[in-house]
């Protein structure tokens, strides 16, 4: 299927599919990376029915994610934030455990908490200068 039928098939302009080809993709954005055509002819790109139905599925799939569970697909709040809401009171809503999770990991990227990749490690002496 050509340009025109994908859109068609996705329910979006000719240009908005042109938008979500030319898009780099990071972690946690609301969409996926758009396939690569199957192939590329004079007429334009040409993809494979299937291609195009499965990144609909999973255009549908993140939509009902939030930000956090697009960004750190295999995080568990709960594991990552037990104590949260423990103490009586309100209960803290989803998002705002989200960004507290968010915030934890940002800082133990920052502070080191994670041990570094091994040949980073490996160009640095005792007191972490470079050798």
């Amino acid at each position: 299927m050509g340009l025109a039928e994908a859109a068609e098939l996705l329910e979006l302009s000719k240009a908005s599919v042109c938008d979500r080809r030319r898009r780099k993709y990071a972690p946690g954005d609301r969409l996926p990376p758009f396939p690569t055509p199957a192939a590329k002819l004079q007429c334009g790109p040409i993809w494979r029915r299937a291609q195009i139905e499965t990144y609909a599925a999973e255009v549908e799939r993140l939509a009902g994610l939030s930000w956090f569970e697009r960004k750190y697909p295999g995080l568990d709040l709960a594991d990552f934030l037990p104590g949260l809401p423990a103490a009586p009171g309100p209960p803290v809503q989803r998002e705002d455990r989200e960004r507290l999770a968010h915030a934890a990991l940002i800082e133990q990227v920052l502070h080191g908490v994670s041990s570094p990749p091994e040949e980073v490690d490996a160009g640095l002496d005792e007191e972490g200068e470079d050798a």
